[in-house]
């Protein structure tokens, strides 16, 4: 993935954070988001939704894992 591209799809996950809550609530909503636009979700967009969202990266995994 480009720095362009990361950039683009950071801002896009912060964007998604300011809409739905920077909590562990919102997590669903916002990997369906990314997974609607995207068709799947990088493993550089999970770390970015951890690191917003201030949970571990393991986290943001087994939800992803247990919605496939």
């Amino acid at each position: 993935m480009f720095v362009a591209e990361k950039n683009a799809l950071s801002e896009e996950i912060e964007s998604y954070v300011n809409k739905y809550g920077n909590d562990r609530s919102a997590l669903l909503m916002i990997l369906h988001e990314i997974q609607k636009k995207h068709r799947h979700i990088s493993e550089f967009a999970q770390q970015e939704v951890a690191r917003l969202l201030n949970i571990h990266p393991v986290e943001v995994y087994s939800v992803i894992s247990f919605f496939a």
